[in-house]
């Protein structure tokens, strides 16, 4: 097992718009949740500055063989931005370059399942001040990523994962839910792995890229049953820097963690 530090990592590789919008099993359940909460409660979910308006109307484009035909035919935009949000699985970001930068502002987009974070705290930043909370992050990660983003290729979509442990099975693990968070003592059948399966597209038109999003939960005992996930965790949990444990809620349980994980 490496012992090298951890650090983060783009980690993205070559995928397709299928692969990723394509209806999978379980979906219908996780459009029903989607759904009602566009319908009851759209503000915590969905938002778009202005600048934005171009970059909707491609993706309705872009992903029209994925949506009901209804949803581009909304009367008004805001109308389009909620029925885009319930007709797929995946959360969507927008993002535009700044005038004046290389760097990515943030300017809209749908987001249902969030792992502890709002959408709206989000809006008008650019990505440093986006992944500022993250510990470490910008110090590896951020001229890189600025790169990446300017580098994409319009039709191919780059693919990356991130992963975090939550108590709760909930998709929308939106803060202002309140939902229970890990700590001490350690409880396996309390514990889900959180996986996100992210997605970068390049929208030709407006230039602007499209952030997609899709969460996989898994309880800890099926977590345990894979190697490579095992071998993934251990790594990481050993070797990531304190603050960041601490930003996971991960530090007051890491040595019962790699007990469990090596067990």
């Amino acid at each position: 097992m490496t012992s090298s530090p951890y650090r983060f990592s783009l980690g993205s590789s070559p995928t397709d718009f299928a692969s990723f919008f394509a209806p999978r099993p379980g979906d219908d359940q996780l459009l029903a949740l989607r759904s009602a909460d566009l319908r009851d409660n759209p503000s915590p979910y969905a938002a778009l500055l202005p600048p934005g308006d171009p970059l909707l109307d491609e993706t309705l484009e872009i992903l029209a063989d994925w949506l009901p035909p209804q949803v581009a035919a909304a009367p008004e935009r805001h109308a389009r931005l909620l029925a885009l949000g319930a007709s797929l699985v995946p959360d969507l970001v927008w993002l535009v370059p700044e005038s004046t930068s290389a760097t990515w502002i943030v300017v809209g987009g749908v987001v249902c399942f969030p792992s502890h974070w709002r959408l709206t705290d989000k809006l008008n930043l650019p990505l440093a001040m986006v992944h500022d909370p993250v510990p470490g992050l910008n110090d590896q990660l951020a001229s890189l990523l600025d790169r990446l983003l300017a580098g994409l290729k319009p039709h191919r979509p780059l693919r990356r994962w991130n992963w975090g442990l939550a108590a709760s099975p909930e998709p929308n693990q939106h803060p202002d839910r309140h939902l229970p968070t890990l700590s001490p003592p350690f409880q396996p059948d309390q514990t889900w792995l959180r996986r996100e399966e992210q997605l970068l597209i390049k929208l030709p038109r407006s230039e602007g890229v499209l952030f997609g999003i899709r969460i996989h939960q898994m309880p800890w005992a099926k977590l345990l049953q894979s190697p490579d996930l095992r071998a993934e965790l251990v790594r990481d949990l050993r070797t990531m820097p304190a603050p960041l444990l601490a930003y996971k809620r991960l530090d007051a349980l890491r040595e019962d963690l790699l007990a469990a994980l090596q067990r």
